[in-house]
């Protein structure tokens, strides 16, 4: 069965539609419909929307990531900005922002934001909207596992980054000090022995 296929069948009527249209958006959005190969470019992407709208939503998730978060871990400036938001609030409030997200928004608009952020946040938070409306259905335990191990991972994308950069500038010494640095994270499920 082909990609197309797949989605195919995910959109048939016997399949509730939410169901059925997340299931063939997830398969399209990580598949090379051409190849069936996997989409290495996107995986980041669809992790960072769930974790934007847990913080969104979910009290227990923001709860649980607010303390662990860097706006680092980000990758999409949007979601940099987004997430940047939802913690603010969580600090201030010690809840997800949920609705308020938009009253954020308006004010954020209102403070003076560039036309074209303007307009890609507000399709963003517009496509979020239909997700989120669906959070009674929201695993929050599931999510916190993954987001622990998506900031693992970004987290040690960094340091392998920075010590390549002086790798290649021939500064072997900052190199060999740079990756003696690192300590894992507290976390035990997110922690990685090197």
């Amino acid at each position: 069965v082909s990609i197309d296929g797949l989605s195919e069948m995910m959109d048939d009527a016997r399949i509730p539609s939410k169901i059925g249209r997340m299931c063939s958006q997830i398969i399209k959005y990580h598949y090379d419909t051409r190849s069936m190969e996997p989409n290495m470019e996107k995986p980041d992407k669809f992790i960072e929307r769930k974790i934007l709208i847990g913080l969104i939503v979910s009290d227990d998730f923001i709860r649980a990531i607010a303390p662990i978060w860097s706006i680092h871990y980000m990758e999409a400036s949007t979601a940099k900005l987004l997430s940047s938001w939802c913690v603010d609030y969580f600090r201030k409030y010690n809840k997800a922002p949920f609705r308020d997200i938009e009253g954020i928004f308006t004010e954020k608009i209102k403070k003076g934001m560039q036309k074209d952020d303007i307009e890609y946040i507000s399709e963003i938070l517009e496509s979020l909207n239909e997700e989120y409306e669906d959070a009674g259905n929201f695993n929050s335990d599931y999510l916190i596992d993954q987001t622990k191990q998506n900031f693992s991972t970004q987290r040690l994308k960094q340091y392998a980054e920075s010590i390549m950069n002086y790798v290649e500038e021939g500064d072997i010494v900052s190199a060999e000090k740079e990756a003696l640095s690192f300590v894992p994270s507290g976390d035990d499920e997110s922690s990685h022995v090197i």
